[in-house]
């Protein structure tokens, strides 16, 4: 069974007082030579904390994708007495600590202590990394312990408008300590979850864009393997140009003229995917200006890039056909050179949706609907909204 206490969420006024509230935890427990595990939002976050509470006289070591190679190490130690530990929410996922360090000398007194400390320092997009964070004390039926601080004014609270979902609940001037009230606290944890949703929604909205990206990239690369591991013999020039063709294997051998067929068939497939991505790079860059027609983005993405594919793919035979019409001009086939690209270029969908999302100004210049509608989500379509109701849902 879990032992560890997860003890709720503790609301300050402002980023100040949460520092505050948590340097003051972290130094109780290093008093007392408890250890501790700080999960901070950001490598900038972790730094500061860390310089903080060296000036304060504890001693901490820090692990962020700066140092992510020292990571077993570090780790390894943050079960040891008076040991204080700031990382990143990448850091240690997956690492069973052990209290009292890796051979458990100092358990016993660790035990006494109340076990491995954890200490989330800030709201997070996702309250799957909040207790993946917190999992990481109580470990193998250790004792533990987890506390979680926040902020008014941290990023997600003011992003979701959360003094206007308190209303006259929020604090009219600044308060030292920790919020009680019910409400705040209330509006907090509904923050969370609109926060939540937003994410899945950005995630779908991803997904309407990508898939038909995969399945053209599927298509075009199995025939292109097929090719490359003997699976599979084209004949477009046999059946464009019979006669070219027939020549060819007089001269070359048609062994010898097939191998040759399968490279400049899988050089054009090359070719071909590269165009496609250059397209839907080009397309992903204005495809939202489609709403100003009343049309959907995803729809009028996914039907140009199926065109796009269909009309190029037809294109191929000629443009193979043209390329092979060299070979007759050489004395020996080893002289007929299958062109390949001299670059490398990189085509990268944002994976956070952003170039999905953008509206032009007309949009907000001639929209009907209110800023408020748009701020306050209705939390309990948040609640029952399904998966494939919001992929397959209204268009």
């Amino acid at each position: 069974p879990c032992r560890r206490i997860d003890n709720p969420i503790e609301i300050y006024f402002d980023k100040d007082e949460k520092r505050r509230a948590v340097v003051s935890a972290i130094t109780e427990a290093y008093e007392k030579e408890r250890p501790v595990l700080v999960g901070t939002e950001s490598i900038e976050e972790s730094e500061s904390l860390a310089a903080e509470l060296r000036e304060k006289g504890v001693k901490c070591s820090v692990l962020n994708a700066k140092n992510n190679f020292e990571e077993a190490g570090i780790i390894a130690k943050a079960g040891e007495r008076k040991t204080v530990t700031i990382t990143t929410n990448m850091a240690g996922r997956g690492v069973d600590i052990k209290l009292g360090g890796e051979d458990c000398a100092d358990k016993e007194f660790v035990e006494s202590v109340g076990g491995l400390l954890v200490i989330v320092t800030s709201m997070r997009e996702s309250s799957r990394i909040v207790r993946q964070i917190r999992g990481r004390a109580g470990r193998q039926g250790d004792v533990g312990e987890s506390r979680y601080f926040a902020a008014l004014d941290d990023e997600i609270a003011v992003k979701n408008n959360l003094k206007k979902l308190c209303g006259r609940h929020y604090p009219s001037e600044k308060t030292s300590g920790v919020i009680t009230d019910k409400v705040v606290l209330r509006e907090a944890e509904r923050v969370q979850r609109i926060t939540e949703s937003d994410a899945f929604d950005e995630r779908v909205n991803l997904m309407k864009y990508t898939l038909i990206g995969e399945k053209h990239r599927e298509l075009t690369f199995s025939r292109r393997n097929a090719l490359l591991d003997g699976e599979y013999n084209s004949e477009m020039w046999k059946k464009n140009a019979p006669d070219d063709y027939e020549k060819a294997c007089e001269r070359f051998g048609k062994k010898a003229v097939q191998k040759l067929e399968n490279e400049v068939l899988a050089a054009l497939l090359n070719e071909f995917h590269c165009d496609y991505l250059d397209y839907t790079a080009y397309l992903r860059e204005g495809i939202h200006l489609t709403q100003i027609a009343g049309r959907n983005p995803a729809d009028e993405y996914n039907i140009a890039c199926e065109e796009y594919y269909e009309n190029a793919a037809q294109t191929i035979p000629d443009r193979m056909t043209e390329k092979l019409e060299a070979l007759l001009e050489c004395g020996k086939i080893e002289d007929y050179k299958v062109e390949k690209p001299t670059g490398i270029y990189t085509y990268l969908l944002n994976d956070m949706a952003e170039e999905f999302k953008a509206k032009p100004i007309l949009l907000s210049v001639f929209s009907e609907e209110e800023d408020e509608e748009k701020t306050l989500v209705n939390e309990s379509k948040i609640e029952k909204k399904g998966f494939f109701g919001k992929l397959f849902g209204k268009k």
